[in-house]
């Protein structure tokens, strides 16, 4: 078979403007080693900005420790890769300037992403900036009517691999081969094939029984922005909302023990003309975030699940009775998923930022001073 590859250039224009740390530039003049992102590629069905890093640069690692919705799937990322020493190997992110948590913005209030890599391009920032900086600008109003945007969407996620393990039948007769014994006589070795009597010899796919082959995501995003000469506006609102692949016990309570992840997103920018050449700015953000899941820890009920053996239990017995196994024998993964009760959980976090920016072309031309509150 012969496969032909042909790689397409991504050219970039000298003209191109890029934020660098102490304002912006035209990417000719550019000497030290900054990188830009098409906003448009971190528009992924995630709900971390972290996540959406993954492959989008050369030189930037990022790593998820775990596929649960929500905050738990927010991934590590570095810029230089791990420091060997002690203290930390993260990067300093900037958002309008201010050091925020990068999942703390929506990646459709993004209008500019840029990440300086090496030591000449973030020297500004000092020792802070050893592992790299992340520069991120939110959007902002411009002159003109209003002018609304909608986007929906809806996400499907599975997993790239799920193990797959023996029946009751073929881990029966492995076990009298591997010990060398008859533990398991052809006359039991048939129950469990023909499940004629799964409460006292069960055949359990814990893999199946617990887990769905794909879970869903959908998130609604609106925003308005206009303004005049004198006042300009950016307000956008979003909402996220993510399942797993956990199955739930049906109508048996009155909740649902899968993992449910909501997220609510809210953002104001304000650009207000003073005078001729003073220029305050009011930023607000709010994102509210609830989790729903299992009162078990997910990592015990992945393990109970790995390590459990398909003819240990049955998951129900068939009058619907709880199997509840010994201590000694070890935790029923379906009662840790489903009969454990279940943990809520809420964060919530409010951002705000006030600006002041004078133009000084009076006193230099192109000289201008910011201050900024947060």
């Amino acid at each position: 078979t012969r496969i032909d590859i042909q790689l397409l250039p991504d050219s970039k224009q000298v003209e191109e403007v890029v934020v660098v740390g102490y304002g912006v530039q035209k990417k000719e003049s550019v000497v030290g080693a900054i990188s830009t992102v098409d906003v448009a590629n971190l528009k992924v069905s995630n709900a971390q900005l972290s996540t959406n890093l993954a492959g989008q640069l050369a030189g930037i690692v990022s790593m998820s420790r775990s596929g649960e919705p929500g905050k738990n799937s927010a991934a590590d990322f570095y810029i230089r890769g791990v420091s060997s020493f002690q203290g930390s190997s993260s990067p300093l992110v900037l958002v309008d300037g201010i050091e925020r948590d990068l999942d703390l913005v929506d990646t459709d209030d993004i209008a500019s992403f840029s990440i300086l890599k090496d030591a000449s391009a973030s020297a500004v920032y000092g020792v802070r900036g050893a592992n790299g900086v992340i520069l991120i600008t939110t959007k902002k109003g411009m002159v003109g009517r209003p002018e609304v945007k909608v986007r929906a969407e809806f996400g499907v996620t599975q997993p790239t691999q799920m193990p797959e393990f023996v029946n009751s039948e073929q881990w029966a007769q492995m076990y009298n081969d591997a010990s060398g014994t008859k533990r398991y006589t052809p006359e039991e070795i048939e129950m469990y094939r023909n499940g004629t009597d799964s409460d006292l010899y069960p055949n359990v796919n814990w893999i199946d029984e617990l887990y769905r082959k794909m879970a869903y995501n959908q998130r609604v995003n609106a925003s308005i922005t206009g303004g005049g000469e004198v006042a300009r506006y950016y307000i956008s609102g979003s909402f996220y909302n993510e399942s797993s692949i956990f199955r739930n016990a049906g109508n048996r309570y009155d909740y649902d023990s899968s993992i449910n992840y909501n997220k609510f997103n809210f953002r104001a920018n304000i650009d207000l003309n003073l005078t001729k050449t003073t220029v305050v700015n009011l930023n607000l953000a709010n994102i509210y975030e609830k989790s729903f899941s299992p009162g078990a820890a997910t990592g015990d009920i992945w393990g109970y699940t790995f390590m459990t053996s398909p003819n240990a239990f049955p998951k129900e017995y068939s009058d619907g009775t709880i199997s509840a196994p010994s201590a000694a024998t070890g935790f029923n993964p379906w009662n840790l998923l489903v009969h454990s009760g279940y943990r809520e959980q809420f964060w919530n976090s409010a951002q705000s930022l006030v600006g002041i920016t004078q133009d000084l072309n009076m006193v230099t031309e192109g000289l201008t001073a910011n201050i900024k509150f947060s």
